[in-house]
């Protein structure tokens, strides 16, 4: 751990840590737009455990510093987990160990007066600990029922929701501590690409390979043509897949999407209007199912269950497909100016951190 050293390093600027979780691709666009302003005032060590996060935020670290955590789960992967537990399928052993004394190590060397945990429940309650004030982002979902969810966002100074206020879900228990900062999307402003009507042509936008070819199996028997972005599958009459792109306003030609309920996904369709359809992926805490039913609620989306096409339930997926068309939104109301949320999570960071 000789990192403090470095020429990227200033000393004479505090510093805060940055936890970057892996999974999802929401994670590390924040991180990207988050630790590029950061840095500006302060020294950013980034803590990952999945390399990915390291190699996509390295372009952006001017001043970074990046420390590997080890895992806490024997074997680098977790057990099957119910998430009503506290700290569940952690045993004592040398993983969760290594990793709790290398966290300790590095805030002893480093003293953050910080820690921004997107996104860690066992990470947090460890920073604060030790005295470490935390700024914690909020999931969808509801986190009522796992005790480390919960204690974790007792022990947050506060906590921050990359989505707005109307769509947090009805009983959620920490209003008076959390932040909405808004949907943020690099098409904010933008332009629809898309010039097709909705009777000829409907976009999948799906990474998984076999639930996107038996949802866009079914979607053929409703109209023209079905195009899947995301990933690539098998062939069927009236299907072309497009893989993964790089730009989806460029590769998206129809005006109705059918996605998950990804809140990076979510919110790039919204800045560029498109009517949405979203079938929920499972995910802990029903993260996903809640935005969906959010989202239906404030006539931003239809929410269909997977289940539908599992069932072949034709009247609810045609009228899914009906309702898609009456949904409407006002981008100022969902979609955040990506200055505006920057500021906003400086100024929270300004108000939780304390003095070096």
């Amino acid at each position: 751990m000789q990192h403090l050293y470095e020429p990227n390093y200033e000393p004479n600027l505090p510093t805060v840590f940055f936890y970057v979780h892996h999974h999802g691709a929401g994670h590390i666009t924040r991180a990207e737009l988050l630790i590029n302003k950061l840095q500006n005032s302060y020294n950013v060590v980034v803590l990952y455990g999945d390399l990915k996060v390291k190699m996509a935020l390295n372009k952006v670290c001017k001043r970074g510093v990046f420390e590997k955590l080890p895992s806490k789960w024997v074997g680098q992967s977790s057990v099957q987990r119910s998430y009503n537990a506290a700290f569940e399928g952690i045993e004592y052993s040398e993983a969760p160990l290594e990793r709790s004394i290398t966290f300790n190590l590095l805030a002893q060397q480093y003293k953050p007066v910080l820690f921004i945990s997107d996104v860690s429940a066992e990470l947090t309650i460890m920073a604060r600990s030790i005295g470490i004030p935390v700024l914690m982002q909020r999931h969808s979902g509801d986190i009522s029922g796992d005790p480390t969810q919960v204690f974790a966002y007792e022990c947050a100074t506060k906590l921050y929701a990359p989505y707005p206020k109307q769509l947090e879900t009805p009983h959620y228990g920490y209003f008076n501590k959390t932040h909405y900062l808004g949907f943020i999307s690099k098409y904010t402003g933008g332009e629809s690409a898309s010039k097709t009507d909705f009777g000829n042509h409907i976009t999948l936008l799906i990474t998984d390979a076999r639930r996107a070819a038996l949802i866009a199996r079914v979607l053929t028997n409703y109209t023209d043509h079905v195009e899947v972005i995301g990933c690539h599958g098998e062939p069927i009459k009236g299907v072309t897949y497009k893989g993964m792109v790089a730009n989806i306003n460029q590769a998206i030609t129809a005006s109705v999407v059918v996605t998950s309920g990804g809140n990076n996904a979510v919110s790039q369709l919204l800045a560029l209007g498109k009517k949405l359809i979203v079938i929920p992926e499972n995910r802990p805490y029903q993260e996903q199912d809640e935005k969906a039913r959010m989202l239906a609620k404030n006539n931003l989306a239809v929410h269909l269950p997977f289940s539908a096409f599992l069932q072949q339930n034709n009247a609810l997926i045609e009228a899914a497909l009906i309702d898609a068309r009456k949904t409407q939104m006002s981008k100022t109301q969902i979609i955040s100016d990506t200055d505006q949320f920057i500021s906003e999570f400086i100024a929270l960071v300004e108000e939780v951190a304390i003095e070096p």
